[in-house]
């Protein structure tokens, strides 16, 4: 038994495995302070990034018209500097906000 075993396991090490595909995130930024980069969803499913990438710029256009629809529906001004985007990869608190167009929330990358 103990045999068995341990061929198994090394039989196992060495089979390559494809590598887990980066997950894509949702972010947006903070209304008190538009360079903070919040995280607001994460994308992994395993059908790969672009199938990620698809949903999540999807959702992000549903939310950046949602968000100016509300500001629009308040009488607010509307609020060019905040936003959601998608990136490839972990959360990243550390990267830039992204510049948010006039065409966003159309071009969420």
């Amino acid at each position: 038994m103990r045999v068995f075993l341990v061929i198994s396991i090394l039989a196992l090490a060495g089979c390559e495995t494809e590598p887990e595909p980066e997950p894509v995130t949702l972010y947006r930024n903070s209304e008190f302070d538009p360079s903070m980069r919040v995280q607001f969803a994460s994308f992994n499913t395993g059908e790969g990034e672009r199938y990620d990438l698809s949903n999540c710029a999807m959702v992000a256009r549903a939310l950046n018209a949602n968000l100016q629809a509300m500001l629009a529906s308040n009488d607010a001004d509307p609020r060019p500097d905040l936003g959601f985007w998608c990136e490839v990869g972990p959360f990243d608190p550390g990267g830039s906000v992204p510049v948010l167009e006039s065409e966003f929330p159309t071009g969420v990358r």
